[in-house]
């Protein structure tokens, strides 16, 4: 999708697609406890028999010309970058996927970048890993792979270390601060159903470098000043990946 205006419009036409054919089809009312969609990508959870599944998706596939998809439907399938397996027991069970056509296209550490970019991709990455693999044994497979092509593109062995096993401990001053970010349950299923919680943060970019470090009674007192000032916007958290919800 090169244009800026693709996804979303590729949103807004699944959304229709989906209001109007799949969630009204008796079959996936019946069959299908569980769909999610990322743009065209749909990963779902269906109860019935391989030949209500497949009359579904002809139904699919005939509502509106010009609009096909296929379909894979096995004990294992890949939705973005998670591999769901479902094993002998039916317990569901999940990976990290790469496709076979995948190189090594992770940032080098030579190139000039800031060194807090430089450290940050790992740490992601590494915790991406850590969310997805279930297994344990699958887990230390995975994060050596991730090492690996770390590695391969200059990156010292110490800083990946401190990626996979980033520092817990809070700094004795951390609580002395006035909380600049307020998460609230309240009302999120009515204003943003797929969304699991949002945040309210302040206008912290309103702060010079010197009024951020304050004591903390300063610091109240120049916030109650700036909260009868500057607005405040809502910044929305995504829901839980797949691994999360299944």
């Amino acid at each position: 999708m090169g244009s800026n205006v693709a996804p979303p419009y590729a949103n807004s036409y699944m959304a229709l697609f989906e209001e109007e054919i799949v969630y009204p089809d008796p079959l996936f009312q019946a069959y299908c406890p569980f769909w999610k969609r990322y743009i065209d990508d749909v990963f779902c959870l269906w109860t019935g028999t391989p030949q209500t599944l497949d009359l579904f998706f002809h139904t699919l596939n005939t509502a509106w010309p010009g609009l096909t998809s296929t379909i894979t439907s096995s004990t294992q399938v890949n939705f973005l970058d998670t591999l769901v397996m479902k094993d002998e027991l039916g317990t569901l069970k999940t990976d990290l996927y790469t496709k076979p056509t995948d190189r090594n296209s992770l940032l080098h550490f030579q190139s000039l970048h800031p060194i807090a970019t430089k450290k940050s991709i790992p740490r992601s990455q590494f915790q991406r890993v850590q969310r997805i693999v279930t297994e344990p044994n699958l887990l230390k497979i995975r994060t050596d792979e991730m090492y690996s092509k770390f590695r391969e593109r200059g990156y010292p062995p110490n800083l990946l270390t401190d990626a996979i096993n980033p520092p817990t401990t809070v700094h004795p001053s951390a609580n002395k601060r006035v909380p600049f970010v307020h998460t609230s349950h309240h009302y999120s299923s009515i204003l943003m159903p797929d969304y699991t919680r949002y945040s309210f943060f302040s206008c912290l970019w309103n702060f010079s470098s010197a009024e951020k470090n304050y004591d903390v009674g300063n610091r109240e007192l120049l916030a109650v000043k700036l909260a009868f000032e500057e607005r405040s916007f809502i910044a929305f958290n995504g829901e839980k990946n797949i691994h999360k919800k299944i």
